[in-house]
């Protein structure tokens, strides 16, 4: 007999909805369900385990108990599950008739919701029926409606100025009334040294190197609950840019297109919801307006579309060789890269690590000329000592065919010693002898085999560096479209210091292959 799995949900919907909290806790559910087991004399007997997803949505299945449950539903260890109604399984209308008409019945598994009256054992070959795809139809409605509803409620505290979303470093949220901030006294007062800083003139990575060899708690050790402190100049400038520290409460930043959307998309600041003097600022106004002014502003490069190349291609190839971090861009009059190590541990040697984009481009650009002059002169030479080309097709196929004969020659063999033609002792004689011809066969084909496998490698090697060289010559109308094509065979470019760099190449390196030093 198999387990029976009593599955309980609630959503944050749920407890939030005035009078409803009560009835749909997880308490009244298992109340309920324990209760309904205990009256049947079917199911009282069975083993039981529980599930709970606890504030969990019901529009999706992506829930971490209901997951843990359909894997032990797979392994075929599950006889029955039972719910307190099919809402508490799921609001999705159609993908909760997959489940109660396919997925379960498939997998011989019974279904009982108790409120709804619903038990897929009457419902033997057949679905549950009008009332129960009305159900499921009503519950996905249901959430639909509760979304738009939420959603409503969210915008006007949005427009009151009330607080809907976390705490900013440097806040916390007031005893009193969750939806207002109150400065935190432990991080208030590094906001405004930040300001302060800037205003005198200080750079964002001059301030976060500062703040880790002081070991100020971070907004990231704020969020995780960790003691490592680990500032960034972007951790420096998201508090710089933040128009909450000057008493404004900012919402409707981001927002789901469609109800179940996984992801948010942002919002230009014309959409945003911004009032002012809804709590203690922490910097003044003029203070932040003219600290943001005093920063140095840069333009990213566009992304490019999908599908297309762009000079951000950069961004992924450089790392560093101490702890083998990304590399992180900074904007100032030019593109520098730093390794964000050295402002986690000042003592570290990724400290060492920061230089210009276009000064490392220079170097990258003259060793990938280097390359492509020594590629050119390997083909060169490939060429002019290339061998006639070797029949070793032909040489195949006829060993191939001599190895079919040997086959039908022992048939033959077998054939005239059945009709009595040869006797056993001369049978097993020439059964050996055309054995042992087939193995050298074998022999001489594996060989060509593999000679002519290294030679199609070779080939395609030849190609694929033709095509190197023909990319190359193509981009040589401009140092930028040089560039560009250069970004393209790097696979990587470790730092280890302004001076001491490794590329990796997607061809072959040939100062590698010629024995020349890094």
């Amino acid at each position: 007999m198999g387990i029976l799995l009593k599955y309980l949900r609630l959503s944050q919907e749920d407890l939030e909805k005035p009078g409803q909290a009560e009835s749909n806790s997880i308490t009244s559910q298992r109340a309920l369900i324990d209760h309904y087991l205990a009256g049947s004399a079917e199911l009282s007997g069975m083993e039981a385990r529980e599930f709970c997803d606890d504030g969990c949505t019901g529009t999706n299945f992506d829930r971490p108990q209901f997951q843990e449950m359909m894997r032990l539903v797979k392994s075929r260890g599950a006889a029955c599950i039972i719910v307190k109604d099919l809402s508490r399984l799921g609001r999705n209308y159609i993908e909760v008739g997959d489940y109660l008409e396919h997925i379960f019945p498939f997998l011989g598994v019974r279904v009982i919701a108790v409120n709804d009256g619903y038990d897929s054992a009457r419902f033997q070959g057949d679905t549950g029926g009008m009332d129960v795809a009305f159900r499921n139809l009503i519950n996905d409605f249901y959430s639909r409606d509760l979304s738009e509803k939420v959603k409503s409620a969210m915008r006007v505290q949005m427009r009151q100025g009330r607080l809907v979303s976390h705490a900013p470093y440097g806040y916390r949220k007031s005893p009193e009334d969750k939806h207002r901030l109150v400065p935190d006294e432990r991080t208030a007062p590094i906001v405004r040294e930040i300001f302060r800083r800037v205003l005198a003139g200080e750079s964002s990575g001059a301030i976060a190197a500062d703040f880790n060899a002081r070991r100020v708690p971070s907004p990231a050790a704020q969020r995780t609950g960790k003691d490592t402190p680990k500032w960034t100049h972007k951790a420096v400038l998201g508090i710089l840019h933040n128009l909450k520290y000057t008493g404004a409460s900012v919402n409707h930043k981001m927002e789901n297109r469609f109800l179940r959307d996984r992801t948010q998309r942002k919002l230009p600041p014309s959409e945003w919801i911004v009032r002012s003097g809804m709590h203690e600022p922490l910097v003044a106004t003029e203070d932040f307006e003219q600290a943001n002014a005093r920063l140095k502003t840069h333009r990213p490069p566009a992304r490019a579309r999908p599908g297309r190349r762009s000079n951000g291609t950069y961004d992924r190839v450089y790392r560093c060789g101490h702890c083998g971090r990304k590399l992180q861009k900074t904007y100032g009059t030019g593109i520098s890269f730093y390794c964000e190590g050295g402002l986690a541990d000042p003592q570290s040697n990724c400290r060492r690590i920061r230089f210009d984009k276009g000064a490392m481009e220079t170097a990258l650009l003259e060793v990938y000329r280097t390359q492509m002059c020594l590629l050119a002169k390997r083909q060169k030479a490939q060429i002019s000592g290339r061998q006639p080309k070797s029949p070793v097709a032909g040489r195949l196929a006829a060993l191939s065919r001599q190895l079919a004969a040997g086959d039908a020659a022992r048939l033959a063999r077998y054939e005239d010693y059945r009709e009595g033609r040869l006797s056993r002792e001369e049978f097993l004689l020439q059964k050996q002898q055309i054995a042992q011809e087939q193995e050298t066969l074998r022999q001489e084909i594996k060989v060509l085999e593999q000679a002519q496998e290294r030679s199609r490698q070779t080939n395609a090697a030849r190609i694929s560096e033709q095509q190197t060289l023909a990319a190359y010559a193509r981009a040589c109308t401009s140092a930028d479209a040089a560039i560009r094509q250069m970004y393209t065979e790097i696979d990587r470019v470790t730092v280890y210091g302004n001076t001491d760099v490794a590329i990796a190449w997607k061809f072959a390196d040939l100062f590698a292959a010629d024995g020349t030093a890094r």
